[in-house]
């Protein structure tokens, strides 16, 4: 690869997964040019609040920039932002934190033709990648699946805390749940890492709140503050 196809956007929710992708992209030789959340026009973001999400984005000293995804055919809304993301910012790459396999190659899809999809944590092991973010990221909890979490009757101390292998040992273990949450078991963000070069993220006002089988951290307040 040369220098310019190197120039990537990353698909970014604000969750340990996209953050720690991005910090290995970077060790690859990758140069993150835009931050871009993908979502529909009525995504609340409860998982990944979007006023944290532009916080971490000041963090990291990038711009950040929401992609509206329309249906029915969400496959080539997505390949048309892209296609924008590629003409506006000149990128030939984007990073994503995937694990696993999404909607069946969906982002594969999304990209063919268009840019290269990257994907530095494909297929790690999840021990690795919590020692990686257990070593260097501060990491909260921000929402629980209820249902695949059912031996937990009560989880909404559990959210607002920072992730831990003591955390994963509490609520986690008795149902096998993911250790990475890729399942859907439990959403994350991060608050601080090495490439938050301008910050860290504080929240200042957020409360538990339930909504049908989730428990979600409401963060009502959140500011960018010196190391």
């Amino acid at each position: 690869m040369t220098a310019d196809t190197k120039l990537a956007a990353l698909s970014f929710t604000g969750g340990k997964d996209c953050c720690l992708a991005y910090h290995r992209a970077v060790e690859q030789g990758f140069k993150v040019a835009v931050v871009v959340t993908f979502g529909p026009r009525d995504q609340r973001f409860r998982a990944h609040p979007l006023p944290l999400i532009q916080q971490q984005a000041k963090a990291m000293g990038l711009p950040h920039v929401v992609c509206t995804i329309d249906g029915p055919d969400y496959l080539q809304n997505y390949r048309v932002a892209i296609e924008k993301l590629k003409e506006e910012h000149g990128i030939h790459a984007l990073i994503t934190g995937d694990i696993l396999p999404v909607c069946s190659n969906f982002m594969e899809r999304a990209c063919e033709g268009i840019v290269s999809l990257e994907r530095p944590l494909w297929g790690a092991p999840r021990p690795e990648l919590l020692e990686e973010i257990f070593a260097s990221f501060d990491v909260m909890v921000t929402c629980l699946n209820k249902r695949k979490l059912p031996s937990v009757p009560d989880l909404k101390p559990a959210v607002g805390q920072r992730l831990s292998m003591s955390w994963l040992e509490q609520y986690c273990d008795k149902d096998k749940a993911d250790l990475a949450g890729e399942y859907g078991e439990f959403h994350t963000m991060v608050l601080d890492a090495p490439l938050f070069t301008q910050g860290k993220v504080d929240i200042t006002d957020a409360i538990p709140e339930e909504e049908g089988n989730f428990v979600f951290y409401k963060v009502n307040a959140c500011q960018l503050v010196p190391k």
